[in-house]
């Protein structure tokens, strides 16, 4: 793999830590709850651009991107072929199978764990785990099928609806993208996050909604974009001789603009995600232009981070929950923070060594018995068509 692609894989690492620290801070309702508006510490990590530090929605937009940018590469490299049925398997031995693994681990650990509102956290805590389990919650967590409550297992998993239902249409997307200008691209992808935002003002409809994944499609897109013209994006950096600090402090700034600029004016805020999605962009564009960045995200443990991203994505919630309900009150919240902080590490190179890399595995050697299948019915109908033939 390129050097470079393996830094924005460590991009990811970096991104999926901070969905931990934005999850193991939710359950404080000092953050969650808004509870201590008038203690500095913590107003100034919540509302300034240090909230980039736990800004989970911030680092699945991110993730997006990453994930549009990825996937488009094929479909930029001439004379490449694309078959779609290699391309479905792929991504489901890649994405379903260890996410199918990890909601049955947390059936377990919520059939193992007695959970229990606790009344010194959060309301968003206490929200968790508390769903009954049944035959048909199971069953829309299978099928990723129903308004069904990601709360009741592992309430990350809300982004992977998304992730599944963009990648099966995603290679259509880059094909129109292919064929078409730049500005009819972007408008029609702009134009589907507009409608579906105003949607789901008007509908009140649910994170896990098709909607959401209409306006998340454009995030994916501009991964894509990204990749198509990363070196024309390159050439214009250094013609117009923008900083990599500039890069650097406006990516920031502008990933961590819902926080801090003027929050009380709802009305500004409709398009946050658009101004998400351009601070995504410089900092992607900062791991292509800045060598001491570079040399950053090219350490060992940003790398095995970047390598283990998705499964700390998985159980992090698995590990976090069990803690709090079993030693809240007997330890110290900042010992139970910092011991699930390691046993989500090791968990996520457990599950990634055990499930990933085995599930990969397994999805090139479908793909390889489909392709012999494939082949082994052209050879057995060929002798038909010649007998027909004379």
């Amino acid at each position: 793999m390129d050097q470079r692609f393996q830094e924005l894989d460590s991009l990811r690492g970096i991104a999926a830590l901070i969905v931990v620290f934005h999850h193991f801070l939710f359950i404080l309702p000092a953050f969650k709850d808004d509870a201590s508006p008038e203690n500095l510490w913590i107003d100034l990590f919540t509302h300034t651009p240090l909230h980039i530090l736990w800004a989970g929605h911030e680092a699945v937009i991110f993730f997006f991107i990453l994930s549009g940018f990825v996937l488009s590469l094929p479909f930029f490299k001439e004379g490449r072929e694309f078959n779609y049925t290699d391309y479905v398997v792929k991504r489901f031995f890649r994405i379903y199978i260890p996410y199918i693994v990890s909601i049955f681990i947390a059936i377990l650990l919520r059939l193992i764990v007695e959970e229990r509102g606790i009344s010194g956290l959060s309301s968003g805590f206490n929200e968790l785990w508390e769903n009954a389990i049944d035959a048909g919650i199971i069953l829309s967590h299978i099928l990723f099928l129903g308004e069904y409550t990601t709360r009741t297992f592992n309430s990350p998993i809300w982004s992977l609806i998304h992730e599944m239902r963009i990648s099966l249409i995603f290679p259509f997307v880059v094909m129109f993208m292919n064929k078409n200008k730049l500005w009819k691209t972007v408008g029609a992808a702009a134009a589907c996050s507009l409608v579906a935002i105003v949607l789901i003002k008007l509908t009140g409809a649910s994170s896990k909604s098709i909607l959401y994944s209409f306006h998340y499609l454009l995030v994916f897109v501009v991964g894509a974009l990204l990749a198509k013209y990363r070196f024309l994006l390159l050439e214009l950096v250094d013609k117009f001789k923008v900083k990599n600090y500039a890069l650097f402090i406006g990516g920031i700034l502008l990933l961590t603009y819902p926080w801090w600029f003027f929050r009380d004016f709802r009305i500004i805020h409709v398009l946050d995600d658009w101004v998400i999605i351009l601070g995504a962009s410089c900092i992607i564009l900062l791991a292509f232009t800045s060598k001491a960045f570079s040399r950053f995200l090219n350490l060992k443990t940003n790398l095995f981070l970047g390598k283990i991203s998705y499964s700390l994505y998985l159980y992090h919630m698995l590990v976090l929950l069990p803690m709090v309900f079993l030693f809240y009150g007997k330890i110290h919240i900042v010992g139970i923070f910092s011991i699930s902080l390691l046993l989500s590490i090791i968990v996520a190179a457990i599950a990634y060594y055990w499930v990933e890399e085995p599930s990969i595995s397994w999805g090139k050697v479908a793909i390889r018995k489909l392709r012999e299948r494939k082949l082994e019915i052209r050879q057995v109908s060929k002798p038909g068509l010649d007998e027909t033939a004379d």
